[in-house]
């Protein structure tokens, strides 16, 4: 029960906000009063009083964006390569019929040849003259590449945010096909990608029409999944997940993170949510063990068919989307996966309240990642410029989903400065050196969407 002194606290608060009688006949019928609805809503919103009349810091209220509003997304604009268009006709008619359904419209167009540029000028027709906030790309579509010293290195990657910022400036100071400069970013729009083959394709359209028809046989529940590295970041934090999730598993502590409990986790129960935050190359998950490092590769993820619907990778270049990569498996290689969000390098989503604060009022996921990268994550170009999301972007969590305590949210304050160096140095000290998937090598097998 709450301690007496709490619940005094309580008592003199709700007297003072309401202005109520000092008599002792209207504090003894208050007081009742009080006794018997904190009864009734048992322990755990005892919890969440204590927390608001304490003034915690880890509280994520409503008015804790008080600058940050957005507007749900309800038109998309629908490219796909036209050598796929005919095989997914029916699957994309499908596509287009449900969102109808939601209230939403679509405007598709095939794709036949050109550079990012010209994909780019027809984003920026379709935003100009119909309004649209959001592209899903469907196939292998062009992109452009940046380049930057980040993590003490060069890195060089594929940078969707050139497509959702339609009038920022774009420069390539030393003539090497790869951007190396950009102004302020402010996104205007979302994109996001899908590829594989046809038949993968056919399934993800499957996949997210049974989702929206309530098939999707996953308990509405998050998992946050955090190896060592991180233990001492936030701990206990849900991240802001609770405004969404009364159901949430978080691992975090030594002998909890094993990759063992991971497998065994998103291949029984699974969750419809998964925040995890694991060392990682492109095509692999690398766990840190009791006594060596673990892997879970993309084909661990394949024969488990892992039962994740949406992800949250903090987990280094994890959809590097011009290479074989995670993001794209739990998508394109499962039966489950639906949208991810992650980086084409290294870095990660650290501070994700924002973009849960989206999803627990609605907004599609391409809305969270818009929302959350105006929001946050633009302040830091070396986390987060490779940041993109895959996956169908006008998905919304399920209406069991959004059930979690939205005015009682254990969330975080923003990490202080010596917090993210103290990331900074955990990368470092993995020695993450990833030298494959360079730009030259991504040039050699589009030769297509190059003009030379």
């Amino acid at each position: 029960m709450i301690s007496e002194l709490c619940y005094n606290y309580i008592v003199e608060t709700f007297l003072t906000a309401g202005s109520l009688s000092k008599k002792n006949k209207g504090r003894d019928f208050l007081s009742k009063t009080i006794k018997t609805v904190l009864s009734a809503f048992g322990v755990l919103m005892i919890w969440g009083l204590y927390l608001v009349i304490s003034g915690c810091s880890m509280l994520l209220l409503d008015d804790e964006f008080p600058d940050f509003a957005f507007e749900k997304t309800d038109k998309e604009l629908l490219v796909v390569e036209d050598a796929l268009y005919p095989s997914l006709e029916s699957s994309i008619d499908q596509y287009i019929a449900d969102l109808n359904e939601e209230g939403s419209t679509v405007y598709l167009y095939i794709w036949e040849e050109g550079t990012a540029f010209d994909l780019k000028a027809v984003i920026e027709t379709y935003y100009t003259e119909n309004g649209i906030g959001g592209v899903l790309f469907v196939g292998n579509l062009p992109t452009v590449w940046y380049e930057q010293n980040g993590f003490e290195g060069h890195e060089e990657f594929p940078i969707d945010l050139f497509f959702m910022d339609l009038d920022s400036t774009w420069q390539d100071n030393d003539k090497d096909g790869i951007f190396d400069y950009h102004s302020a970013l402010e996104l205007e729009i979302f994109i996001s990608r899908i590829n594989g083959t046809t038949l993968e394709l056919m399934r993800y359209f499957d996949k997210v029409h049974k989702f929206r028809t309530g098939q999707m046989d996953i308990d509405p529940s998050a998992y946050v999944f955090k190896d060592n590295s991180w233990e001492d970041f936030k701990p206990g934090s849900d991240f802001g997940l609770s405004r969404i999730y009364n159901s949430i598993l978080i691992n975090e502590k030594k002998g909890d993170t094993e990759r063992a409990n991971y497998i065994s986790k998103l291949t029984t129960s699974g969750a419809e949510y998964v925040y995890q935050w694991i060392h990682s190359f492109p095509p692999l998950l690398v766990v840190e063990g009791s006594s060596s490092w673990e892997y879970i590769h993309t084909s661990d993820i394949i024969s488990g068919n892992m039962k994740g619907l949406f992800y949250n990778l903090f987990n280094c270049s994890a959809v590097r989307f011009t290479e074989d990569n995670l993001g794209m498996t739990y998508l394109m290689k499962t039966d489950y996966g639906i949208a991810a969000t992650g980086s084409t390098k290294t870095g990660g989503n650290y501070y994700p309240n924002a973009f849960h604060y989206v999803l627990s009022e609605k907004g599609t996921w391409g809305d969270a990642f818009k929302g959350w990268y105006n929001y946050y994550g633009v302040k830091d170009d070396k986390w987060f410029l490779g940041m993109i999301i895959l996956g169908d972007p006008m998905l919304v969590l399920t209406k069991e989903a959004q059930k979690g305590l939205k005015s009682l949210s254990v969330g975080i304050v923003p990490p202080s400065p010596d917090e993210i160096e103290e990331l900074n140095k955990e990368i470092l000290d993995f020695g993450y050196d990833y030298s494959g998937g360079s730009f030259a090598e991504y040039k050699n097998q589009n030769p297509q969407f190059f003009g030379d």
